[in-house]
């Protein structure tokens, strides 16, 4: 076949294009000239997809399928960096509001220092009270020092470590993984929940930051049974092993203690230093303070002390 016209354009399956003029188009190939020259060229029909003849006719090739799929390609990963870009904006703002939120929690918490209340003698620098009494808990400074002492191979150690920094920070395990250096400024642990997906803000009590930097901000990653078994070992060398009633059974108190034992026992001492509540409730992620009570583990004579403390009078009454 002898193609006329003067621009005809021949459409790869590349998506490359060629203004000139189609000399004959043959069983596999086609015969073209560029524009504005003689010399005649040979391509392979299946490199096309297609070819506009000055006629206004239209041939397609099976190129044609590897260009439209080329084409789409190109709008979907568009569509894609727009996306992202868009998502990457939308962090950015979350970002934003989190500072602003974490900025204002720190005021909070820094009011209750200013008070003098805030995690009471757990945050004195020349007491380690960490643990809670009664129950599952480490219960007096004895037990929280028999543990840090401890003289422990290099796995055991790590679990040691990892267990009381969750006792001075009331994390879950599942927010002890996510501490990193980026996750520290200022004395203070800046995190999402995992759980509640809740922005908090903790102080990071001296003791803490220095086994934090101890691996320099690269904590141990042990997984939660493995650390669970471990701090048993643990505690039970420390010779944590008085007896305690568990669902009426009589225990070693070594063969309780858990990855929770650590965030209980901190709920139980903040309350007991007489942290407020709402502000121990940031970081446990209790949305009633009838829950958070009944998880801190205190003996109900501390807990009617303390409502007594707050309704003396209104409570006088009562009978």
């Amino acid at each position: 076949m002898i193609g006329f016209g003067q621009d005809d354009k021949l459409i790869f399956s590349s998506g490359d294009t060629i203004i000139g003029k189609v000399i004959e188009v043959g069983v596999n190939d086609i015969t073209y000239q560029h524009k504005g020259e003689t010399t005649n060229n040979v391509i392979k029909k299946r490199e096309l997809a297609k070819v506009i003849y000055s006629s206004g006719r239209i041939e397609t090739f099976k190129g044609l399928g590897i260009l439209e799929a080329k084409i789409e390609k190109e709008e979907n990963d568009k569509l894609y960096l727009q996306q992202k870009e868009e998502r990457k904006k939308i962090r950015m703002q979350k970002k934003v509001d989190f500072k602003k939120l974490l900025i204002q929690k720190r005021v909070d918490f820094k009011k209750s220092l200013e008070l003098g209340a805030l995690f009471g003698a757990s945050f004195n620098n020349n007491t380690n009270t960490i643990g809670a009494i009664g129950g599952r808990e480490p219960d007096d400074i004895e037990e929280i020092n028999k543990i840090k002492e401890l003289n422990l191979s290099v796995s055991l150690a790590k679990a040691r470590d990892s267990f009381v920094l969750m006792c001075y920070l009331g994390l879950r395990f599942s927010d002890y993984l996510k501490i990193n250096q980026n996750s520290i400024s200022n004395d203070y642990l800046d995190i999402t929940m995992h759980k509640t997906s809740e922005s908090v803000s903790i102080p990071i009590h001296p003791y803490a930051l220095e086994i934090i930097k101890r691996y320099n901000y690269i904590l141990p990653k042990i997984s939660n049974s493995k650390l669970n078994k471990m701090i048993k070992k643990v505690c039970k060398y420390a010779e944590i092993d008085n007896e305690v009633t568990d669902k009426g059974e009589i225990k070693k108190k070594y063969k309780l203690v858990t990855c929770h034992t650590a965030r209980r026992s901190f709920a139980t001492n903040g309350y007991l230093s007489d942290v407020p509540v709402r502000d121990l409730m940031m970081i446990t992620g209790h949305k009633k303070e009838s829950t958070f009570l009944n998880y801190v583990q205190v003996k109900r004579e501390v807990k009617l002390s303390r409502i007594l403390e707050i309704y003396p009078a209104k409570l006088s009454r009562v009978g």
